[in-house]
């Protein structure tokens, strides 16, 4: 009996497939050229460019007085410092949301990719989906002695 052998074309699939989770089905290259649309109008937008910037400092300080109790965010736990981590994230994905539709020119079809990259890319990096960092997930692991994420990888 041979083994299998993936073929190029497999592979590639593979691959596709991949990066439709990350794209929305779309090519890499349309998603690329949207970016790039993106990134023309707001580099060519300097006093806007500021403005966000202005906005993120408000940010980091409405974080700061969450973490200190004054002004709370909304978060799905309690538990510190789980309720920073999300109270970060929510508080970046309101800015990045700002910042997506911050310059003005940009085709609404690239506009709409654009956003959509920027929400799978902050998605993968919020608590929830971070298993270090989700206290459901670590409360598991502690009680099966790990058995959880053994069981995961099946």
């Amino acid at each position: 009996m041979t083994p299998y052998r993936a073929e190029p074309a497999d592979l590639d699939r593979l691959l596709h497939d991949w990066q439709s989770r990350f794209t929305g089905g779309r090519s890499p290259s349309t998603v690329s050229l949207a970016l790039l649309d993106w990134a023309a109008h707001a580099a060519n937008a300097p006093f806007q460019t500021a403005a966000v910037g202005r906005s993120a400092l408000a940010q980091w300080q409405r974080l700061l007085f969450a973490a200190f109790g004054s002004n709370p965010a909304i978060t799905p736990w309690a538990r510190e410092p789980y309720a920073t981590i999300t109270k970060a994230v929510l508080l970046g994905e309101e800015w990045w949301e700002e910042v997506v539709n911050s310059p003005r020119g940009v085709s609404a079809p690239d506009r709409k990719m654009v956003t959509f990259t920027v929400r799978q890319a902050l998605d993968m990096l919020s608590p929830s989906n971070v298993p270090w960092l989700n206290p459901q997930v670590i409360d598991a692991t502690r009680a099966s002695g790990g058995e959880n994420l053994v069981a995961g990888l099946d």
